[in-house]
């Protein structure tokens, strides 16, 4: 009796299991961005003020030894010139 009991418990787990995958889930455009970026490999970086986007931006630079940044948005020149970096 306690081999069968064992077996249906696997069995109902397995397919809540199966039910809870299954389900439907309905995320913001940005925790589906996040969710699937990460999901592909990518690095998502929260950051809650700009000496943490500096931080962030230098750790960035030198994990990948990137001497050179291109950037285009004026606002964002601003905090590359904390790091040193050469900008484009």
């Amino acid at each position: 009796m306690n081999f069968f009991k064992k077996l249906y418990q696997s069995y109902q787990k397995s397919s809540n299991d199966k039910l809870i995958n299954e389900q439907e889930v309905n995320l913001s455009l940005d925790d589906s961005f996040v969710h699937n970026f990460i999901n592909k490999g990518g690095k998502f970086l929260y950051c809650t003020s700009m000496d943490e986007v500096s931080i962030n931006l230098i750790q960035i630079l030198q994990e990948n030894n990137w001497k050179e940044v291109t950037c285009s948005d004026f606002n964002l020149l601003k905090i590359t010139r904390k790091t040193g970096t050469y900008i484009h």
